[in-house]
């Protein structure tokens, strides 16, 4: 082979080489962002029943963060082992549940035109009143006939929410942002709140 063929050759081979190591390199910076996307920031996790329904069925696909822990009331949230839950109320407020299936938070009656099912209390569940302690949340299911929640649990510490549902891959398509109409109570809590 003339030399010069095997400049050519000896170019041909360190450039693949350079070429497979930026190859290499990208693939590794890709694998890094994606865990600490999908590791740190962001978590999927797919719903483990009916107990969001109509919202969210079995076998969704939740996108949540994990750096938003569930602040609002009305925000979904997952916690414990998976489970979701819709946040009702907060540290300091007063949670009843009634007989008739009203929901009242400090005194006020909760209005809530995405839940079908009435609010009853359950068997083995809390004694009515509950006030909520710094940190603790009141979390309810929105199919409340079938749903375990705070009124079989009581409230739920804050440090247990593993993050907030920011939005879901449903079976059949897309559904952003979980926020339902704003309820009549949130607007009472952040009076409170300003107060």
């Amino acid at each position: 082979m003339p030399r010069e063929d095997l400049l050519t050759t000896d170019k041909e081979k360190t450039r693949a080489k350079a070429e497979i190591h930026r190859f290499l390199t990208r693939l590794a910076v890709f694998a890094a962002l994606c865990w600490v996307l999908f590791g740190v920031v962001f978590g999927l996790a797919v719903v483990p029943g009916g107990a969001m329904a109509p919202r969210l069925c079995g076998g969704d696909l939740v996108l949540f963060s994990r750096f938003e822990r569930g602040t609002a009331a009305g925000q979904v949230v997952l916690y414990g082992t998976l489970r979701l839950g819709r946040i009702a109320a907060r540290g300091g407020d007063t949670v009843t549940v009634t007989d008739t299936g009203a929901l009242i938070i400090n005194g006020s009656t909760v209005a809530e035109p995405d839940i079908t099912t009435p609010t009853q209390p359950v068997e083995g569940g809390p004694d009515y009143p509950v006030t909520l302690a710094e940190g603790e949340l009141f979390l309810l299911c929105d199919a409340r006939t079938t749903g375990a929640d705070s009124r079989l649990y009581g409230p739920i510490p804050q440090r247990q929410v593993l993050g907030t549902a920011l939005a879901a891959l449903r079976r059949s398509g897309l559904k952003t942002l979980l926020q339902p109409q704003r309820r009549q109570h949130k607007s009472i809590l952040e009076e409170r709140n300003h107060l």
